[in-house]
């Protein structure tokens, strides 16, 4: 269902937010401390550590990958971004919201290229594709900002990499974080986050 109704509402509206020439939706994940404690297949827990999912080197071949399963033209010359839809799937997020950190505030030093792997759920001993990502090291200069009580109509795109490396920010670093100021009672947070990569004209 997620694949079949969510993505093409995804698709939709990064046409219609972005002008984008052609989205491709690629991939998903669900995560729930609680439903992944139960083991709940495809759901994961939250990420607590400040990190952007490509780098310059990663950023582009997982382009040309994706473009390449989806049986998409190579748009040469073409600005390309693979960016992130992440939403609420209860709200108000209060418990582990996420938080994203001002690009202007950022160094290159605070970004260490760190090797990983993605599993699909049905095969946890042979990872679906490795990649390379960013981690993200304390700077007491970042600015880091958050939406407080998103709500399940609200979305946070998250611009993971950019072709054009033209003076614009390319990542977005991000993480879920502890919240101090969740009430006791907060619901334990449920969010959904889709991969995208997208075509500028």
């Amino acid at each position: 269902m997620v694949r079949a109704r969510y993505y093409p509402e995804i698709a939709k509206l990064l046409h219609h937010a972005l002008g984008a020439l052609d989205v491709v939706v690629f991939d998903h994940n669900q995560r729930s401390a609680q439903r992944a404690a139960r083991g709940q297949a495809g759901v994961r827990m939250p990420v607590d550590a400040a990190h952007n999912d490509y780098t310059p080197q990663s950023g582009p071949r997982r382009a040309r990958e994706i473009l390449a399963d989806a049986g998409r033209p190579t748009y040469a010359g073409q600005r390309m971004a693979l960016i992130n839809v992440w939403r609420p799937i209860i709200g108000p997020v209060q418990d582990i919201p996420l938080a994203v950190c001002d690009a202007r505030s950022a160094n290159p030093a605070d970004f260490i290229a760190t090797d990983i792997h993605h599993f699909g759920d049905d095969d946890l001993e042979h990872p679906r594709h490795s990649g390379e990502i960013y981690s993200v090291v304390y700077n007491p200069a970042h600015r880091w900002y958050y939406a407080s009580d998103m709500q399940r109509d609200e979305v946070l795109l998250l611009k993971n990499w950019d072709s054009w490396a033209d003076g614009r920010a390319s990542y977005t670093p991000h993480t879920g974080f502890r919240n101090p100021a969740a009430p006791a009672d907060a619901r334990p947070r449920e969010s959904i986050e889709v991969r995208t990569l997208v075509v500028y004209p």
